[in-house]
């Protein structure tokens, strides 16, 4: 079984030129923490309600800013043709509830959530 067999296609992101307020109403109703940033349909990092923060201290003080400018520096992915014991392991290492699945060229094609996987809905300690 791999991780493509598992995943759900729908999902959110944000472009990396978008504003933050965007980014911050697409992660209020997501339910993704991080939120994945995407350019030109590629993963290119990740952005969380920290960073969020950090950002609206920065942008009353400075102007627009866009979420290239606070993105988090950790990828963390998985492919679609990853085998889905090691996605799991990979998750529960990390304590994350979802990883990203990107295809053969690198684009964001799903997420990976422990939750919808049978026997894997566990908790992860905050």
């Amino acid at each position: 079984m791999t991780a493509a067999e598992f995943m759900s296609r729908k999902f959110d992101s944000v472009r990396h030129d978008a504003p933050i307020e965007e980014a911050a109403a697409k992660l209020e109703s997501s339910g993704l923490n991080p939120l994945p940033v995407c350019e030109n349909g590629r993963l290119i990092g990740f952005i969380t309600p920290g960073e969020l923060g950090i950002a609206s201290a920065r942008e009353s003080r400075s102007g627009s800013i866009r979420v290239c400018d606070v993105i988090g520096p950790d990828l963390l992915f998985c492919l679609e043709s990853t085998e889905l014991s090691e996605a799991v392991t990979l998750m529960k290492g990390k304590q994350l509830r979802w990883i990203p699945v990107l295809g053969p060229f690198r684009e964001l094609v799903g997420v990976l959530n422990l939750e919808s996987i049978p026997g894997e809905g566990v908790e992860i300690s905050e």
